[in-house]
């Protein structure tokens, strides 16, 4: 009898049904197979690093050959799964065999005549050797109901083929009228917001120096942030060369933005640009990535030196509509250079991010910043954090981004620095004020996020830190998480849920999985 059901009713059961659950469904009848056609074809999940090579060209071939299943596709997500063991190399498919298609080949070489991108002869190359990112990038403008784009780091440091899509379709020269409106209905894109934290490897080159990883056109980004339906917008600003003054009279859309993730950026000049447009944005995530020179040299493009407040500038524009804010620092110590500057040279370096800063966010929810930018640099042992807050605030998580730096010093700074027990004391010190509960009666939970760079913790060290005894003294969940520090936990939500990637804690608090059991 459920057999007869009419195929309307059919095409709603199977929305509710799990993708492997539905393939199965599928494989049953013919009847089924061609109702299920639908969801079955509504995301496209690949994982970068295990896919086959023969299973993109298989899939994309399918689609080409059924225009109709091009308009199902909503949703696509590439990228690697394996967040807590991420390469230097760039992933990329398995090539086993270098499968090639020649009908494929022809759609996505006309995929290129019709859209009229700039510099077809390298498409073409690409089509033939054949790209993996290429193939993806020319995908995209086909898929005209496409609301969630999710790409993995990968595709921005292999050329960036996706982004050149973006800016050319953005730019209003597109030869053919069926690609005149692109990615009107994307909603949600992310652009390799998921790149490793390479502070995880404390000596190494910078990622933009990284041999593997080929130079890119600096205009490549513009496009993202032309794109006029996107609400929840996260991206690797890699390059620092790159200048939202580069093409004059672009128009950036960014006003209807609710979410933008900044993943890594070295182009702080752009910032303030960025978000003076910003007007209905509610979470952000600022990454802000240094190269230290040498041992007489300054950083390099530093954003929060004394004398330059573009960032905080950017970010007071924000004061009365921030929910969720999520600022770190990433550096490079290249294994040619000597250790570069001491410590004292810190003193001061975040003074004009003063105690009325952060009380000035009349509406924020969460909140994720270095200790050093929070309270400095100079005698850690004696701050409690009183009186930095605003009222409003529920979520607090401290990043220790500088620790692994500072321990990796020869010269000891007598004045001392920031180490996961001051981190811990300052808590427990700020827990146990008075009057805590009047400056901040909503708050409900504390993190302490260390990097790997800063050591690996041993159980016998987690002993004094104890982050449960906190939360059974005071009713305020406390906990120690160490790993990647890439991107915010509660800022990166609409993108990936990073909060929700914490494994068991250990009877201190802190995450099992960072924890060495001896």
């Amino acid at each position: 009898m459920a057999m007869d059901l009419p195929d309307e009713l059919w095409i709603q059961i199977f929305g509710y049904l799990e993708q492997s659950t539905l393939l199965k469904v599928s494989s049953m009848s013919r009847r089924w197979h061609s109702l299920s056609r639908e969801q079955l074809s509504l995301k496209i999940h690949w994982d970068w690093e295990k896919i086959q090579w023969f299973h993109i060209v298989q899939s994309m071939k399918t689609l080409f050959r059924n225009p109709r299943l091009l308009k199902y596709i909503q949703k696509v997500e590439i990228l690697c799964s394996d967040r807590k063991n991420p390469r230097l190399n760039p992933p990329e498919p398995k090539y086993y065999p270098r499968w090639k298609d020649d009908f494929l080949e022809k759609v996505l070489l006309d995929t290129v005549d019709s859209i009229g991108i700039p510099d077809p002869h390298r498409w073409r190359e690409a089509i033939k050797e054949p790209d993996p990112w290429a193939y993806v990038a020319l995908l995209l403008p086909n898929l005209s109901n496409l609301r969630s784009l999710k790409l993995d780091h990968s595709s921005i440091g292999m050329c960036g083929w996706p982004a050149l899509i973006f800016n050319h379709l953005t730019s209003g020269q597109i030869l053919n009228s069926r690609f005149e409106r692109p990615f009107n209905r994307l909603e949600v894109l992310d652009y390799g917001s998921n790149v490793p934290d390479t502070s995880a490897w404390p000596y190494t080159r910078s990622w933009g120096d990284y041999p593997r990883w080929p130079e890119a056109d600096p205009e490549e980004f513009l496009g993202l942030f032309r794109l006029k339906g996107v609400k929840h917008l996260g991206v690797w600003l890699r390059w620092s060369k790159f200048s939202l003054d580069a093409s004059p009279g672009t128009q950036l859309n960014l006003a209807q933005l609710q979410t933008l993730v900044l993943a890594r950026t070295r182009m702080d000049d752009d910032v303030p640009k960025i978000l003076q447009l910003t007007t209905s944005l509610r979470s952000l995530h600022l990454g802000l990535e240094y190269d230290f020179l040498s041992f007489t040299d300054t950083f390099h493009d530093l954003s929060f030196a004394a004398n330059d407040q573009h960032i905080r500038d950017g970010l007071l524009m924000l004061k009365d509509q921030l929910e969720h804010l999520s600022i770190d620092l990433h550096y490079h110590m290249r294994a040619e250079d000597e250790t570069p500057q001491h410590p004292q040279q810190w003193r001061g370096r975040f003074d004009h991010v003063n105690y009325a800063f952060l009380k000035s966010f009349t509406r924020l929810k969460t909140l994720e910043v270095p200790v050093e930018m929070l309270m400095g640099s100079s005698n850690p042992s004696q701050q409690n954090m009183s009186g930095l807050f605003p009222s409003c605030l529920e979520k607090l998580a401290l990043r220790g981004d500088l620790l692994g730096f500072f321990r990796n010093l020869d010269t000891i700074d007598p004045l001392g620095y920031w180490t996961e027990i001051r981190i811990f004391e300052c808590v427990q010190r700020f827990l146990n004020l008075h009057d805590r509960a009047l400056q901040v009666p909503h708050l409900k939970q504390i993190i302490i996020r260390l990097t790997r760079s800063a050591g690996r913790l041993c159980a016998y060290d987690l002993g004094p830190l104890n982050c449960k005894g906190l939360t059974e003294n005071y009713g305020i969940l406390v906990q120690g998480r160490v790993g990647q520090m890439t991107p915010g936990y509660w800022t990166n939500q609409a993108l990936r849920d990073v909060d929700a990637e914490g494994g068991d804690y250990d009877e201190n608090g802190w995450d099992k999985y960072y924890v060495l059991p001896y």
